[in-house]
């Protein structure tokens, strides 16, 4: 969590620094909960489809989802690393998709 001195509301009176927060964290959960869908329904789509590829996807759509409605909205450090962390992933599969 950041120091107090951040999340004092006399220096961001308007939450600005959550709301930056969460934003960015929904926008990376969005775009990379598309991709594996894709990949998701890609692989339904082959010929000859694997199963367990396609199941694998939709988990971890259904993670991702989950650790979303694990953040209380002061808990921007925890957060921001998370984004970090689902950014690269995204970048890694978004690159490999094209």
């Amino acid at each position: 969590m950041k120091t107090a001195a951040v999340l004092d509301p006399k220096r961001d009176p308007y939450r600005f620094d959550i709301f930056e927060s969460v934003e960015r964290f929904e926008d990376i959960i969005g775009s990379l909960t598309g991709v594996y869908m894709k990949l998701h329904y890609q692989e339904l789509d082959k010929g000859i489809p694997n199963q367990a590829l396609a199941e694998k996807y939709m988990n971890r759509i259904f993670e991702i989802r989950k650790t979303k409605n694990n953040f209380a909205p002061n808990d921007i450090e925890a957060r921001d690393q998370l984004t970090e962390l689902y950014l690269k992933e995204y970048k890694k599969l978004d690159n490999a998709i094209k």
